[in-house]
């Protein structure tokens, strides 16, 4: 025998316990497989003995839908699944779809059915209740109505019903049997006269003259009223009757005469007067008032009649024919403001006062003066700057308004082109005056040759030059006036093509080249306006300008090349 073997050998008897019988059943703490009727499961040794199996274990039968005993029948011997609930119905079968019928429920508790709890089974017979109560499928078989159902009803003849005043009613079953019929209204024995038929045949009112409360219009002498039908008579109307004139301004006897006999109406106040009919109410005339006593007039009280004539003291129209203060000129004592109040005049008047019935002479105010052009209405006649001279030139102050001028260089008796002198003036005040100057080139000989040259001839540069002498009335050079001359377009703005009037020599000169033989025309605009040194930006006194072709250099062309 192997050595090692027999050891382990030894060392397992050592490990096993004994049974009582010495023999060993199993190892402590070992498991393995056990088994019931209901399945497989595990156990463990302990004592050296096989406990604790964890297979399913057989269980007594408990009606719940499982085989609790493992014996291959489920629930066997019960009634149903614990729990359980169904439908029930003891009634006669189809009967439960009927009627009050119904099915009611029940649950299954051990095993076993219990009570059908909630069905309604059929009633023996039919009780007269709206309902079908014995589940037949019809409802109160043998009753005369329905439990509670509500109807139209009548009791009077059926001619009647609907007619006239007559309407139905309602009733009520009760148990089968109908009640009392409420609300309907029967036919009178007889008419009543109120305009509806009472007895219920058709005809209103028969044998009425009219219908009870109904109003028609009624007269008598004095006027008109109104009556009232009354049991079916008209009666009581209400026109007024004739009575006895007694002088208050209505015709009481109703003859078509009122107050007659009578002067006017006791008691009763009237405006008077008793002055000219055309002076009333009038100045100071008024009315006054005067009572009626009896049938007369008392006498006019607080009237105000006319005075002989005006009171020139005061302003009222005392003889009352419309005109205050007729034949006097004047309130004496009385004030008014004098004078022109408008232009330089305004609110500078003077006064004057009524003295010995005549105005004073105007004292005090603003004088007016003669117009300068200064925007200002000087004359105080309304209007500003009006009457100044004016010319053909005045206004002009846009360069779209420019006067039209043509300056020829044709020579005069003299040889020399001929000078254009013109005479405007600024007005009114801030006005600029615009000239649209054609220099015409209408002889080819007026020209200033280039230094070195003989004369002029084809092909040859020339230089026109053109002149502009600016004269104002004072005869002081440039201290009033200023002109400006724009030679690239109208009213144009670059420095270089403007020319500014030399205010020492009131004179201005610019040139433009052309060549010999050829037409050298050319346009500018001349712009005249105050100077910014003058003591105002206007003038409304004239101004000469003079236009010349010149032959004079004065330094303006070039030299030639």
């Amino acid at each position: 025998m192997n050595r090692k073997l027999f050891t382990v050998g030894l060392a397992l008897a050592g490990a096993l316990a004994l049974s009582g019988c010495g023999e060993v059943v199993c190892q402590e703490g070992s498991k393995q497989s056990c088994k019931t009727a209901c399945g497989t499961g595990e156990e463990v040794c302990v004592g050296n003995q096989w406990t604790n199996c964890d297979a399913p274990k057989v269980e007594k039968e408990i009606c719940d839908g499982y085989d609790n005993n493992c014996n291959g029948q489920t629930d066997e011997n019960c009634e149903c699944i614990v729990g359980l609930t169904e439908k029930c119905y003891s009634g006669p079968a189809g009967t439960e779809i009927k009627g009050q019928c119904k099915t009611g429920s029940r649950t299954c508790a051990a095993g076993r059915w219990g009570q059908c709890v909630g069905e309604v089974t059929p009633a023996n017979s039919e009780i007269c209740d709206g309902i079908d109560n014995n589940c037949d499928g019809t409802t109160d078989e043998g009753c005369l109505c329905v439990h509670g159902k509500t109807d139209d009803c009548f009791t009077g003849p059926a001619s009647n019903r609907g007619v006239g005043k007559c309407k139905d009613g309602t009733h009520i079953c009760n148990m089968g049997v109908w009640g009392e019929c409420i609300g309907q209204v029967l036919a009178d024995p007889a008419e009543k006269c109120d305009g509806i038929d009472n007895t219920c045949d058709g005809r209103v009112d028969e044998g009425c003259s009219c219908t009870d409360g109904a109003k028609q219009s009624c007269t008598t002498a004095c006027g008109k009223g109104e009556t009232i039908c009354q049991g079916g008579e008209w009666k009581n109307c209400t026109a007024p009757l004739p009575q006895q004139e007694v002088c208050d301004g209505i015709d009481n006897n109703c003859d078509g005469k009122v107050d007659e006999v009578c002067s006017c109406v006791h008691g009763k106040i009237e405006p008077c007067f008793e002055g000219p009919a055309g002076n009333r109410n009038k100045g100071q005339c008024k009315d006054g008032t005067h009572v009626c006593n009896a049938g007369s007039w008392g006498p006019c009280q607080n009237q105000v009649l006319p005075a002989a004539t005006d009171d020139c003291l005061d302003v009222i129209d005392n003889d009352c024919d419309g005109v205050v203060n007729d034949g006097c000129n004047c309130v004496i004592g009385t004030e008014q403001a004098c004078g022109p109040n408008v232009g330089e005049c305004a609110g500078k008047q003077g006064k004057q006062t009524c003295l010995n019935n005549q105005w004073t002479t105007c004292i005090g105010g603003a004088v007016p003066v003669a117009e300068t052009c200064d925007l200002k209405d000087n004359d105080c006649n309304g209007q500003v700057d009006d009457g100044l001279p004016q010319d053909d030139g005045d206004p002009n102050p846009k360069c779209d308004a420019a006067k039209r001028i043509s300056v020829s260089d044709a020579p005069d008796a003299t040889g020399l082109a001929p000078a254009v002198t013109l005479s405007y003036t600024l007005y009114p005040a801030g006005d600029a005056d615009y000239l649209e100057v054609t220099a015409l080139d209408d002889w080819e000989n007026l020209w200033i040759p280039y230094i070195g040259e003989d004369g002029c001839k084809p092909g040859n540069s020339k230089c026109n030059f053109f002149e502009i002498e600016i004269t104002d009335p004072t005869g002081v050079s440039g201290a009033t006036y200023q002109a400006t001359v724009f030679t690239a377009s109208c009213d144009d703005t670059v420095a270089d093509n403007n020319y500014v009037l030399n205010k020492s020599s009131n004179y201005i000169g610019f040139q433009w080249d052309g060549l010999c033989g050829l037409s050298s025309s050319t346009v500018f605009w001349i712009k005249v306006e105050p100077t910014s040194s003058a003591t105002t930006k206007f003038s409304c006194k004239p101004y000469t300008l003079t236009l010349r072709h010149s032959r004079k250099d004065n330094g303006a062309c070039p030299p030639s090349p």
